[in-house]
């Protein structure tokens, strides 16, 4: 056969077969029992991209119906659902940048208070380069502090002061175990745990922590914090800014509260009160 005898006969073929779909799907009903209410309601409220169809029955202008109102109630609630997703009481990007920022503020002060006192002496991280890498990192400081800071040259300013008192810190160590916390927990053999009071546990003070490196990192971090608050201080909205530390400070209630009723203590080097 030619190969234009051929085109044209399988022209005619899908014609045909086209024609023969549209005559059967809307051929006359089939003699089966009516679907009741609640069968009707259980498609029509079904999710229409989960919708199933025997696909070994006769179409029938039922399957087509349902398959057009599925298609089409499909559209709609993609954008009902769409539409109740926007929620403008969901904090925004400022906002959760603020709060990480008052957290990196709180991290700071409580690694201050672990090289100022004596009391926590043996809590010490033994690797304040560490302590202060996860500050830096965890916090997302250069970019949550971009988020905030928009075009003020003074707030952007203050953040790369901060950005940079830290890395300072990281600057002056050497890199030798610059990831390691090298704090051992106590021997088995040593008294149990359970007996030890907060500070009594056996551990040693940071070995690469001296006076003169201590001087210089308590000075920075001291001055870290006062940056912090020079910082919030300068920020436009002052609303939001006491919004969020309500929150913070909620959550940290919270948090004392829940420590003291499962773990019957309280807690180690607590958030400092200003």
């Amino acid at each position: 056969m030619p190969q234009s005898d051929r085109c044209l006969f399988r022209l005619v073929l899908a014609s045909f077969v086209l024609l023969f779909s549209l005559s059967t799907a809307f051929s006359p009903l089939p003699t089966t029992p009516a679907l009741s209410s609640t069968t009707n309601t259980a498609i029509l409220n079904a999710n229409p991209s989960r919708v199933s169809f025997d696909l070994n029955a006769a179409p029938s202008r039922r399957a087509f119906v349902v398959a057009t109102a599925a298609s089409i109630s499909s559209s709609f609630l993609s954008t009902s659902v769409f539409a109740a997703e926007i929620d403008e009481s969901v904090p925004s990007d400022s906002y959760e940048a603020l709060l990480l920022l008052l957290r990196a503020q709180e991290s700071t002060a409580q690694e201050l208070n672990l090289l100022k006192t004596g009391k926590y002496k043996n809590f010490q991280r033994a690797n304040v380069k560490l302590a202060v890498r996860y500050i830096l990192r965890n916090y997302g400081l250069t970019t949550n502090f971009a988020k905030l800071s928009g075009t003020s040259s003074k707030l952007s300013t203050l953040s790369s002061s901060i950005v940079s008192n830290l890395n300072t810190i990281l600057e002056y160590f050497d890199d030798r175990n610059t990831d390691s916390l090298k704090i051992a927990p106590p021997k088995l053999s040593s008294s149990p745990l359970s007996a030890l009071k907060a500070d009594e546990f056996p551990m040693p003070e940071n070995p690469d922590l001296d006076n003169s490196k201590k001087k210089v990192v308590i000075n920075g971090l001291s001055k870290t914090v006062e940056l912090f608050d020079e910082y919030f201080g300068a920020l436009e909205d002052q609303d939001m800014l006491a919004k969020a530390k309500q929150q913070v400070a909620d959550e940290n209630e919270k948090n004392k509260q829940e420590y003291a009723e499962f773990v019957k203590t309280d807690i180690i080097n607590i958030v400092p009160s200003k």
